[in-house]
C-alpha cells in the first residue's frame, strides 16, 4: 500500500516536471509560442506540439509509476486521471463556458 501511494506521488511529480520542462522547450523552439501562450491563441503546429507534450509527460509519469510499483495497475489508472483535475479556468473549452461545465468537471 505504501509503495502504491509513493508511486502515485512520484508519477504526479514526474508528470509536472516533464510537462514544465517540455513547455520551456516549446517556448524556446517555436517562434511566437511564448507570446501566444498567455492569450491561448495557438497555431495548428503549436497545438500539435502541446498535444505531444501532454502525451510525453503522461508516458514519462506512467513509466515512473510502473518503476516504483510494478504490480499495481490501479495506481496507473488513478495517476492517469489526476493531472487533468488541476486544469486552470483559462483552459476551459467553449463547450464548458456555454454549458457551465469546464474540462475539470467533465473529465
Amino acid at each position: 500500500m505504501k509503495r502504491s501511494i509513493l508511486s502515485f506521488i512520484v508519477g504526479l511529480v514526474v508528470w509536472v516536471l516533464v510537462a514544465s520542462l517540455l513547455n520551456r522547450v516549446l517556448r524556446l523552439a517555436l517562434k511566437g509560442y511564448a507570446a501566444a501562450e498567455p492569450q491561448m491563441v495557438f497555431t495548428h503546429g503549436m497545438m500539435a506540439a502541446r498535444l505531444a507534450l501532454g502525451a510525453l509527460a503522461s508516458l514519462a509519469a506512467g513509466a515512473a509509476t510502473r518503476a516504483v510499483a510494478p504490480s499495481s495497475a490501479r495506481v496507473l489508472v488513478g495517476a492517469r486521471r489526476s493531472p487533468g483535475r488541476g486544469i486552470r479556468p483559462e483552459y476551459t473549452s467553449s463547450f464548458g463556458r456555454d454549458f457551465q461545465c469546464g474540462i475539470t468537471l467533465c473529465s
